[in-house]
């Protein structure tokens, strides 16, 4: 689907500086290439319109220019590729939206890991700068150090481990593996565990340290 966003007089500096754009969504199946990274989309949608200023990007439909003022009705469902980040002539980044059937090659994966691991630390580590005690990488690891995990949280702030899990749920061969430190307390455990049947995880294990 294409969206024109056009901002307003009253809009903000910040954001009329950057001008219109063209917000483009993509369905799950889509193959997408982002410079060197290519995927398929696994997701049922790419999650967020994906806004390409048009002071920055030339935004083609099948390789020619598209007018952000004279948009076509072009659902999502048409999309077959996407090609962003490509160097145009004019020194803008060029992306093509590709409609006509393509061939997507064997070793192109999807977009989810299927395996994520998730570490509960108990309490806040004091070095950590972050008032969590809940941590997350992508796949399978054993490892009990906070400082080889991203910053997750357990709702709403940081990046919720609900928006992970049901990532995971997606994929039929999901797996998740929690590490639990010394010292957890077992409601830690009881609320990772309403989570996981809140968000439809079925394949999980718990590894204590």
């Amino acid at each position: 689907m294409l969206n024109a966003f056009i901002p307003r007089d009253d809009a903000k500096d910040f954001i009329k500086k950057h001008g219109p754009a063209i917000a483009v969504s993509w369905l799950k199946g889509t193959w997408v290439v982002r410079g060197d990274d290519s995927f398929i989309e696994e997701h049922p949608t790419c999650g967020y319109p994906v806004a390409f200023h048009t002071k920055y990007y030339d935004v083609m439909l099948d390789g020619k220019l598209l007018d952000v003022g004279n948009l076509p009705d072009l659902p999502a469902s048409a999309l077959k590729k996407v090609e962003m980040e490509m160097k145009s002539k004019e020194g803008k980044l060029k992306v093509n939206l590709i409609t006509k059937p393509v061939q997507i090659p064997a070793d192109v994966k999807g977009n989810i890991n299927p395996e994520l691991t998730i570490l509960l630390t108990g309490t806040p580590p004091k070095d950590s700068g972050a008032k969590t005690s809940i941590w997350e990488r992508r796949g399978n690891f054993d490892g009990f150090s906070w400082k080889n995990y991203t910053i997750c949280s357990w709702k709403w702030d940081v990046d919720d481990i609900s928006a992970h899990l049901k990532e995971v749920a997606i994929r039929k061969d999901h797996s998740v593996r929690i590490n639990v430190c010394r010292g957890v307390p077992q409601e830690h455990i009881d609320r990772i565990t309403r989570l996981m049947k809140e968000n439809g995880v079925t394949n999980y294990r718990f590894v204590r340290q």
